[in-house]
């Protein structure tokens, strides 16, 4: 069931006439973070040696990418400069290090309980611990939520029982009140929602790690469209936890490129820049659009169009499309897709 909108500013709320039953969820496809305490881990935290890169990490990492690249705010140091503003902020960011390692540890802990009691392959017990890992990341907030979401991406690193329970990271994370999405929504169009949209979704068909995303009509062209809104006070934790990554990854940093010949640093860099590029929903249609230009000859590839007078740094309103994910075998089979030319 949708909202529907009235035309009047004064009736951009009271104009919500819903009812019936929830609209089914649709996938939207677009191309488109104690001054007393000692450990290396704070240390690395307060002192800020874990984010002087000097020549490292980011010059390898630019040097990976060479010239094909997105201009990006990313740097530790204008990361650790959002966060570690004032004295106060050390102690909040060192809270939330501790959290984050004791929530880690309890869940690696059980899991070595599980291999030495010779629970590990059980398939009871990793259904159990794979739920777990889901839950643990969920609650940690947006930066767990997105490693989880890549990490259910990689088959190669994570095995099928834990990669389908990170799936449902991907768009079925607990939703922030619809009160407060509607609000930011009209503070960022700067008029009521009843001026832009005829209708809107009651509730949210997706949620994820950075934002949730409604189906709406716009009022002046019929068209059907996805309006996805950014969580609220979602950069904050986003910076706080790089920086936290950061100093992690400096710590092992020696062992990852002895024993995996990585750099744990670059690694921290690269998901940081790709994150803070994802926080702005304007980069993001802009992104669309270059997107939509370069397929535009391809009969193949369907690009949803950005409205771009419509869209902010905290809100996008895209074409919506239906649409089938690639991991959904029977649903490709039975769409009558030509899965050899789809593969190629």
């Amino acid at each position: 069931m949708q909202h529907q909108l009235s035309s009047r500013a004064q009736q951009s709320r009271a104009g919500v006439r819903g009812g019936g039953q929830r609209q089914r969820a649709v996938r939207v496809h677009a191309a488109a973070a104690s001054p007393a305490l000692r450990s290396p881990l704070v240390q690395s935290l307060q002192n800020g040696l874990s984010l002087s890169p000097g020549r490292g990490a980011l010059d390898e990492l630019d040097e990976e990418r060479g010239v094909c690249s997105i201009a990006s705010p990313y740097s530790p140091q204008y990361v650790r400069s959002k966060v570690l503003a004032n004295p106060l902020d050390a102690a909040t960011l060192t809270l939330r290090a501790l959290n984050i390692v004791a929530r880690l540890g309890t869940y690696f802990g059980c899991l070595w309980w599980d291999r030495v009691t010779g629970h590990e392959d059980t398939p009871d017990r990793v259904r159990l611990r794979a739920s777990q890992l889901r839950d643990m990341l969920t609650t940690l907030g947006p930066s767990f939520i997105k490693a989880g979401q890549v990490l259910a991406n990689r088959p190669d690193i994570v095995r099928e029982d834990y990669m389908n329970e990170l799936c449902v990271l991907q768009d079925d994370v607990p939703p922030f009140p619809d009160e407060i999405a509607f609000s930011m929504l009209e503070s960022e169009l700067g008029r009521p929602l009843g001026e832009v949209f005829s209708s809107i979704s009651e509730r949210p068909v997706a949620a994820a790690s950075l934002g949730q995303v409604y189906k709406a009509v716009l009022r002046e062209t019929g068209e059907e469209v996805a309006i996805k809104v950014q969580r609220p006070g979602v950069e904050p934790i986003i910076f706080r936890d790089l920086v936290i990554f950061r100093a992690l990854g400096a710590l092992v940093n020696t062992i990852a490129r002895q024993r995996l010949g990585c750099n744990a640093e670059l690694i921290v860099d690269e998901f940081g820049e790709k994150l803070l590029e994802e926080l702005d929903y304007m980069q993001e249609a802009r992104n669309i659009e270059e997107f939509r230009r370069n397929f535009a000859s391809d009969p193949t590839v369907k690009i949803p169009w950005a409205r771009q007078d419509l869209c902010s740094s905290k809100v996008i309103v895209m074409e919506w499309i239906d649409g089938i994910r690639c991991t959904d075998v029977p649903g490709i089979m039975n769409s009558g897709v030509d899965v050899d030319n789809f593969i190629k």
